[in-house]
């Protein structure tokens, strides 16, 4: 941290030496309730994106912070969902804006953001997991449910540990050091005002209303720009380009999320349209690496990657024919996406879903 950031304490008020311009003292309380308490970015098109900026990772750090003691009492998982969405976004925010960031100042709080969002996925894709295997034996028999017992034991227990590494996480002197850290530049404005002309006096665009159009039109055409290569051949959910394509639909949607607030009502259904598309391709995704687990349990009797000692140990197929039946079930899940990806992109690729997205540009003019 440089000599000039603030470093929020964990049992006190920010000092007045140290407060944003426009805020009382009396507001900002620990832990961190000058973030937990925004209800919305309150973005503005006459905003710098910087400050467009300042105002997403103060709203989804509040986020962060609100589902923190859920995540760690763990009865509710969908505590930890809401925990890593929000670094996620924080971390898209810095990605899609980094040319408007000052990444000299940002990076040490990207990378922990980037860890923490690392380290909460690790028990989360694990509950996601152990959801698609109850939901495959909601109408099956008993038998069946034995027969993925060794499956289901084996993930538990890696969940188990995954936790395990979480909660030391959390309680890291280090991650709440980040915490305070990243606090006190988010309150503190002048770390955050953005230069509108050059050293000779020429304009530098960067307010939201000038700005913004222009990104949304180039993430746009990036997402189109895949048309013509996936008319070429046919859909291969294995090839690094449709998980490629699901990168670039996600920035595109979490722009127009990131900015709704600025831009018309016909984002909304622009965004879910998008989702759409991010959805099945994120499932698809998904389903290629849950089968290549899969099959990496059936060799070597436990969950996870195969390292060389597994290989090594390892005597070949393990007989699990509840887990056979599964990854069927998976396979044909692929499948079923595969199937399903020509109708959400037709809706991204089609024109209309690009003037409903302009109309919706247009409505920056008006915030």
């Amino acid at each position: 941290m440089s000599s000039n950031e603030v470093n929020v304490p964990a049992t006190a008020p920010v000092p007045s030496s140290e407060v944003k311009e426009d805020s009382p003292v009396s507001t900002i309380l620990v832990p961190f309730s000058e973030f937990r308490s925004m209800k919305r970015t309150d973005i503005k098109a006459a905003d710098t994106m910087r400050e467009a900026a300042r105002k997403i990772l103060m709203f989804h750090f509040g986020v962060m912070i609100e589902h923190e003691r859920g995540t760690r009492v763990g009865k509710d998982i969908e505590e930890l969902h809401d925990m890593r969405v929000a670094a996620m976004r924080m971390r898209s925010i810095i990605e899609v804006l980094e040319d408007y960031l000052d990444m000299k100042k940002m990076y040490p709080h990207y990378r922990n953001i980037k860890r923490t969002r690392k380290v909460l996925g690790s028990v989360r894709d694990l509950d996601v997991f152990l959801e698609v295997i109850d939901h495959y034996l909601e109408d099956k028999p008993p038998e069946a449910r034995e027969g993925m017992d060794p499956l289901t034991d084996s993930i538990l227990i890696e969940r188990a540990k995954q936790r395990g590494n979480m909660l030391i996480y959390l309680d890291d002197v280090k991650y709440n050091k980040f915490k305070e850290e990243f606090a006190g530049y988010l309150l503190q404005r002048k770390f955050w005002k953005m230069k509108t002309s050059k050293k000779n006096d020429e304009p530098v665009p960067c307010r939201v209303v000038d700005v913004l159009p222009v990104l949304i039109y180039t993430q746009l055409a990036t997402v189109r720009s895949y048309a013509d290569l996936l008319e070429k051949e046919t859909m291969d959910p294995y090839l690094e380009k449709y998980h490629q394509l699901r990168i670039d639909v996600k920035i595109l949607r979490y722009t127009l999320e990131f900015f709704k607030e600025v831009l018309g009502d016909e984002s909304k259904d622009v965004i879910k349209d998008l989702k759409a598309l991010q959805d099945n391709l994120g499932d698809m995704h998904d389903t290629v690496v849950a089968l290549e687990l899969l099959e990496n349990f059936e060799k070597y009797g436990r969950w996870g990657a195969a390292d060389k000692k597994q290989i090594a140990a390892s005597n070949g197929l393990r007989d699990y024919p509840g887990v056979d039946a599964y990854i069927e079930y998976r396979k044909q899940e692929l499948q079923n996406l595969v199937d399903g990806f020509p109708e959400v992109w037709a809706r991204v690729i089609e024109p209309d879903l690009s003037v409903r997205l302009s109309q919706a540009i247009a409505g920056i003019y008006n915030s």
